[in-house]
Parts: C-alpha cells; sequence; structure tokens
C-alpha cells in the first residue's frame, strides 16, 4: 500500500497508525461520557433480552478489539 501524496508505504503506515490512535481516543471518550446512561439503562433489563447483549457486544467487545489491535500495531508492520 503506497501513499499516493508522499509515495512511501512507511507514511502510509504511519498515517493509519495517527488514525486508529485517534480513533481509539474518541471510542474511549465516547465509552466513559455514556457509562452511567448504559448502567442506568442498558444493565437493568432482562438477562435474554437481545438488545441488551447486542448493545454490549457493541460497545465493550468491538472496544477491546480496537484497543487490542491497536497495542500490537507495532508487531504487525
Amino acid at each position: 500500500m503506497v501513499n499516493p501524496v508522499t509515495g512511501t508505504a512507511a507514511a502510509t503506515i504511519q498515517s493509519i497508525y495517527y488514525h486508529s490512535l485517534a480513533t481509539l481516543a474518541l471510542s474511549l471518550w465516547d465509552f466513559l461520557t455514556k457509562f452511567e446512561d448504559e448502567v442506568h439503562y442498558i444493565w437493568p433489563m432482562k438477562r435474554n433480552h437481545a438488545f441488551k447483549w447486542l448493545y454490549i457486544f457493541h460497545r465493550h467487545f468491538l472496544l477491546a478489539a480496537h484497543i487490542s489491535v491497536f497495542d500490537n500495531f507495532d508487531t504487525i508492520h
């Protein structure tokens, strides 16, 4: 993958790294600011409610996956 502006793969990897970091920071900010609402509205739902599990998967598993990928970014390239 080559960056059309600079012409180097290293610049492309660096750009991906910084964009991933910015996305992770925004995701963490969103998670922390909405956590109180989550506890109030989502946690009291019945255990077998499909929306509860979809929400939990979307908020927690995907954030953990993003952190995991970002944490291992230096070993990928």
